[in-house]
């Protein structure tokens, strides 16, 4: 293959590739990687670990099931030379969004994954992080323990200061043990539904 334009057919054929690549069955299937991955395939992951072609098929452990969001969001395909493609989308795999990049090349028979690399990605949002990290509530008898409240706002201006995805569910479903004098449990559960409506 020579000079080629992307049509409908390569982004289908594209697609059906890569979200194979975030099912169980096909990504847990070594004769179906072998056959995907180019003998010189290298991947940088989000993590910022890189992985070549015998580690992802000889070494990856695959759970049951990929929580992914499918049809991979943002997803798009540009010719880059001869024969080779650039593929990339946004994953998003238990709520974590993730910027995604694939270079396809075609080796006369069949397209063969050469490279790809994962970033993560920021997710932008209303929330005040620096609020409820410093968030103070009224001291009452037989209220919410203070630093299990403090604890919680924490993880959660963490995680989105780090562009993770907070579902208002984890906030509504928060449960707290009761001290002799703890934070004031309607302030707190105020507090928390304002959280909610931001998120």
């Amino acid at each position: 293959m020579e000079s080629w334009t992307v049509t409908a057919e390569h982004i289908d054929e594209f697609r059906r590739l890569e979200e194979a690549l975030w099912i169980s069955e096909t990504r847990g299937d070594p004769q179906w990687m072998d056959e995907v991955l180019s003998p010189t395939f290298t991947e940088h992951g989000k993590s910022g670990r890189t992985f070549d072609r015998v580690t992802i098929i000889e070494e990856e452990q695959i759970p049951p099931h990929i929580d992914i969001v499918l049809p991979l969001p943002d997803f798009s395909v540009r010719a880059v030379g001869q024969g080779a493609a650039l593929v990339t989308y946004t994953s998003i795999v238990r709520g974590v969004p993730a910027n995604r990049s694939s270079v396809w090349r075609f080796d006369g028979d069949r397209w063969l994954l050469e490279f790809h690399q994962g970033t993560l990605a920021l997710v932008p949002t209303t929330v005040d992080t620096a609020r409820l990290r410093e968030a103070e509530f009224s001291s009452r008898l037989r209220g919410y323990d203070t630093e299990a409240v403090k604890r919680f706002l924490s993880s959660i201006a963490d995680r989105l200061d780090s562009g993770q995805r907070v579902a208002s569910d984890e906030v509504a479903t928060a449960r707290f043990e009761l001290a002799l004098r703890g934070s004031c449990s309607e302030e707190v559960d105020s507090f928390l539904a304002e959280l909610r409506s931001q998120l």
